[in-house]
């Protein structure tokens, strides 16, 4: 069920379906419609432009004199531990928590661009469109998925605004995992329903929903060709999907742990996984089984990615360190320090990497070179999210006070 959201009064667009006004600050169309019906630039109002008297505090500290591989600033976000983070451009970036926080932020300057509002239900996971101009899509605890458009997002400027411009409905329970496939016409979600979801971005309909899994999944992702698709989950098993039938092509259960990430290598026969049992694997995805394992912290580990260029391997998680190894031979090439809580997600743009964190704060990094060269915006995108109260309710949730490590 796709719906698009509009301000009371607003007209609608070129002559676009009928719409119907409610008491609430937005209007329902009757039926899916095309993305592309929408200007790019369409304002919501649903936004709250930065100024002086947000409640939030907003700093950033700069570490002089870096090096490569050294944390060059933290931003203090406040308001809640940070479940998502994403590059939107090389400079604007979003943060995103519990309450439905949802804040865009000029992470050179540190300056807050928008408080977005329209959202309430806490944020697990988000994902940027590679190929539609300031697209991007969020996923809540409340089983919804909220696709966003950021007017002008080539040179944001505080006060512009970012609008909603529909919800895909469908699955059951929360949705912790997000990837548009390489052209940005499918979106692919997980969830705690046991199900993966493959979307129609255009039209906002459901084209499969992927079952196999037996318990909850925490991750999934187009491979890097847009060959197949990969999940992982509760039940410990990785999944390989043959996305455009829906079907499954390879099934693997080589954890003892829950998976909470999975990452397609470029070469299209190795695959990247990480989890509770911390530090990350490496398999080969024809024969499911390990090429090379990369040691770290005992404490779980929330994402893993490769470098674009695939000669490193990069991982965050509840020892609130970034690990950097070399993927030939496992070795440690950088340990990046700096967040004082555990780190939940991380993206890169150039050799740039932006993580977030239960301290409630972004870190902007500069990357190792073995680990930066030609990394291209679009090209990685891994979250881990969740909210440490709900512990009882998911049992592979054993955060205490954060989880992090002083």
């Amino acid at each position: 069920k796709l719906q698009f959201l509009y301000l009371i009064g607003r007209p609608p667009f070129g002559g676009g379906p009928h719409t119907h006004t409610h008491t609430h600050t937005h209007t329902h169309t009757h039926g899916p419609q095309p993305l592309g019906w929408l200007p790019h630039t369409m304002g919501c109002g649903a936004s709250q432009a930065a100024d002086s008297t947000m409640e939030t505090r907003v700093t950033a500290d700069d570490v002089q004199g870096g090096t490569s591989g050294q944390l060059l600033k933290t931003l203090a976000v406040g308001g809640s531990p940070l479940h998502t983070c994403k590059f939107l451009t090389p400079t604007v970036v979003l943060a995103g928590g519990r309450g439905g926080l949802l804040k865009l932020f000029n992470i050179r300057t540190g300056d807050l661009i928008e408080k977005v509002a329209g959202a309430t239900a806490t944020m697990l996971n988000s994902a940027v469109c590679p190929e539609e101009g300031g697209l991007f899509c969020t996923t809540h605890d409340d089983s919804s998925i909220r696709l966003w458009r950021h007017a002008h997002w080539q040179e944001v400027q505080p006060g512009e605004t970012t609008a909603e411009v529909c919800q895909f409905e469908g699955h059951k329970h929360k949705v912790y995992g997000a990837d548009f496939n390489r052209d940005g016409t499918m979106l692919l979600t997980c969830s705690t329903d046991h199900s993966l979801k493959l979307w129609d971005v255009e039209r906002g309909t459901c084209v499969h929903t992927f079952t196999g899994h037996t318990k909850s999944v925490f991750a999934a992702k187009f491979s890097p060709d847009n060959a197949f698709a990969l999940s992982g989950g509760d039940d410990l098993a990785v999944m390989r999907w043959d996305w455009r039938l829906g079907t499954s092509i390879g099934k693997w259960t080589g954890h003892s742990k829950t998976v909470w990430s999975v990452c397609g290598a470029d070469n299209g026969k190795e695959c990247l996984t990480a989890g509770m049992e911390g530090g990350a694997v490496l398999w080969d995805v024809t024969t499911n089984k390990v090429v090379q394992t990369y040691v770290g912290s005992p404490m779980p580990t929330h994402a893993a990615m490769f470098s674009k260029d695939q000669r490193a391997v990069i991982a965050c998680g509840r020892d609130n360190l970034v690990r950097v190894w070399d993927r030939g031979d496992g070795s440690i090439l950088n340990t990046m320090r700096g967040h004082t809580g555990a780190i939940y997600s991380m993206h890169i743009s150039g050799n740039h990497l932006l993580t977030s964190s239960f301290d409630q704060s972004l870190g902007y990094w500069e990357l190792p070179t073995e680990a930066a060269e030609d990394v291209s915006l679009a090209g990685i995108d891994f979250d881990f999210g969740f909210d440490d109260d709900e512990a009882d309710a998911d049992p592979w949730m054993d955060v205490q006070d954060g989880g992090g490590v002083a």
